[in-house]
Order: C-alpha cells, then sequence, then structure tokens
C-alpha cells in the first residue's frame, strides 16, 4: 500500500496558475517517496492528480491568511501549495482545507473527450492547445483552455480519456474530441427532492471555545441533508472580526463501506442580544444517499475552522463615518481551526 500523508492547504502558489501542480516540502516528499515532476493522487472531496514539485522553504504572499491553531492535532498537519486548477478539482480545496496525498502514477493520453455547455460560446480553432502539454487529468475535472488571439479563457470537463488509467497526462500527441454537455453535466448541484425519511442523530459538542449540536439527517433520493447549530463564545480577541463563516471537515462512512461526501456547506449566523455569544445555523448536502442495506453511519468532524475577515476600524464606526467598500483589494483572513476528532455512530434503522 502507498504512503500517503494528511495536508493543509496553505494557499494558491502564483507560478502554477493554470497548472496541474502542487507544491510539498522536500522532506515530505521523501516520505511519499516523489520527486520533482512526479505524479501525486489528491484526495479532497473529489480525487485529482498533479505533478509535485518542491515547496521552496519560506514561501509567502502578502496575503497569506493567519492561522491559529486551537490544539496540538489541527497544528501538526503540515501544508502545501496548490494550483488554483488543483484548488478547484479536488472540490473544496479552498485555505484551510485538509486532503489526502499520495504517490500515482498517470500514462500517456492518446485521446481526450472535452465537453461544455452548447450556451458557451468559444472559437474551436483558436484554443491554445499546446499550453496543455504535460498537464495531468482524470474523468470529471475541469481544464482551462486559453485563446491564441485573446486573453479569453474557455472553460471544459473532462468527459472521457484514453487509454483507460485513472490519471493522464497530455501531451503534443494527444488527440482532442469536443462535445456539448448539459449544464447539470458540467456543474453539478445536487437537488434533493422526495423526502423519504428523517433520521434522528441528537448528538451535542461541548468545548470551552463553543456549543453544537446536531439533530437530525434528512434523507432524500439523491441526497441527504444534515443540520448543525454552532453557538460560540466570543472572548475579546474574536469580538476584533466580523461574522465568521464556519467549516466543519468531515469524513463519512457507513458499515458496508460506502464512503460519502458533503458537497456543499450553506448557513448563516448572528450574535445574541449582549455580543457575548454568536449564534450560527448551517446545513450540508451529502452525495450520494444513504445505503439502503446500511445499518450504522459514521459520521467524523475531524475539525472546525472559522473564517474571519478583519471588522472596519472602531475609530471610523464610533466617528459615524461610513466604510467604502474595495472589493478588488485582497483583506488578510484569519483562520481559527480547532481538531479532535469528534465521532458519532448513528443508527440507521
Amino acid at each position: 500500500m502507498k504512503p500517503s500523508l494528511i495536508f493543509r492547504i496553505r494557499g494558491l502558489h502564483n507560478e502554477d496558475s493554470g497548472k496541474s501542480h502542487v507544491r510539498l516540502a522536500r522532506e515530505h516528499m521523501e516520505k511519499l517517496g516523489i520527486k520533482n515532476g512526479d505524479i501525486v493522487k489528491i484526495l479532497g472531496t473529489k480525487i485529482t492528480g498533479a505533478r509535485c514539485f518542491t515547496l521552496d522553504p519560506g514561501y509567502e504572499q502578502s496575503f497569506d491568511a493567519n492561522f491559529i491553531f486551537l490544539d496540538e492535532t489541527s497544528k501538526n498537519v503540515p501544508f502545501m501549495r496548490v494550483s488554483d486548477t488543483i484548488s478547484f478539482n479536488v472540490r473544496g480545496g479552498g485555505v484551510g482545507s485538509l486532503v489526502e496525498v499520495s504517490r500515482a502514477e498517470a500514462v500517456e493520453a492518446s485521446k481526450i473527450v472535452l465537453a461544455i455547455p452548447k450556451n458557451i460560446n468559444y472559437e474551436k480553432e483558436t484554443l491554445d492547445l499546446t499550453k496543455l502539454d504535460g498537464h495531468v487529468v482524470c474523468k470529471g475535472d475541469r481544464v482551462n483552455i486559453s485563446h491564441t488571439n485573446s486573453v479569453h479563457i474557455t472553460p471544459f470537463v473532462v468527459h472521457d480519456v484514453f487509454p483507460k488509467h485513472d490519471f493522464h497526462m497530455i501531451n503534443k500527441n494527444t488527440e482532442f474530441e469536443f462535445i456539448e454537455a448539459s449544464q447539470e453535466d458540467f456543474h453539478f448541484i445536487p437537488e434533493l427532492e422526495k423526502l423519504r425519511k428523517v433520521i434522528p442523530v441528537i448528538k451535542q459538542i461541548k468545548t470551552e471555545i463553543f456549543e453544537l449540536t446536531f439533530p437530525a439527517l434528512e434523507v432524500y433520493h439523491t441526497g441527504v441533508r444534515f443540520y448543525l447549530y454552532v453557538k460560540e463564545k466570543l472572548v475579546p480577541q474574536r469580538q476584533e472580526f466580523g461574522h465568521p463563516t464556519l467549516y466543519p471537515t468531515v469524513k463519512i462512512w457507513d458499515d458496508l463501506g460506502n464512503s460519502y461526501v458533503v458537497f456543499r456547506y450553506q448557513g448563516q449566523g448572528g450574535y445574541s442580544n449582549n455580543g457575548t455569544d454568536f449564534h450560527y445555523s448551517m446545513y450540508g448536502i451529502m452525495i450520494p444517499s444513504l445505503d439502503d442495506n446500511a445499518k450504522e453511519l459514521n459520521f467524523v468532524i475531524q475539525e472546525i475552522s472559522w473564517h474571519r475577515m478583519p471588522s472596519p476600524s472602531r475609530g471610523a464606526v464610533e466617528a459615524g463615518k461610513r466604510q467604502t467598500a474595495n472589493f478588488m483589494t485582497p483583506t488578510k483572513m484569519t483562520i481559527e481551526v480547532m481538531g479532535k476528532p469528534w465521532e458519532f455512530k448513528i443508527p440507521l434503522r
């Protein structure tokens, strides 16, 4: 069995924009048995492949997030950097996300079938396919192709690749075929229809920082919705920030060995009347739907992170001055992370 390591995404690497590249510290590459240019498997919400290169010690960007780790477990997870392409293709490969990396192999792609919705107009003749030379792909990946006569980028989805293999590398001899795809196939968003049943969970987590309530699972034919209610205790240093965005990192499987992923989270929150607590209500959509033969679900919250942006300066607020929004200027984010993990065993029958 090939060795694997869990990494936390530190952010993007500017030199790798548009490429299927990731960057790891040399010591971690040695542990995985890989060298510069080797192929690795990246497991996030989705699996994708990449070429791995050494991350230079001390590499940073001016707007890298500040991380605050509230426990030793989360603090000890090593960092990695990814390209914008890999960040998208692992589905949830944003800053602070956890992914699993292991060594892999890729074969040369003899033919790749790229799909695009018919409502996206593009000039096939001007696609600069030469820039895909050395690009690692697998079925379901998004591939952005530039044009020779403009700065525009056209997005495609890898519909199929030949010969059959997990990962492929595009080269100058790769044949390209372009087909139309439905908007649903291009940008899949599960729609939860026909509620089948509600399974009570009735679990709670209580720490010095937050309380989390996990009431139930709503089981639909196409997926599962679960709700989380979180009450956070605001100490003075947290009151310097605006509304946080909450991100639980979870791992889900049943007693039959089926794995499930959280496709997305959505939620909202607000302060308590006295301003000492922050209440957050959110739900996640888990896919696929539960196996009818499964008897127990393992639901593990590996860690919880709070993404916080700075609030307007107190001086301006007290003076009654309205802050001018500047959406073109990046703002440095602070990410607080608390890991445990917390494991729930949920009877399904």
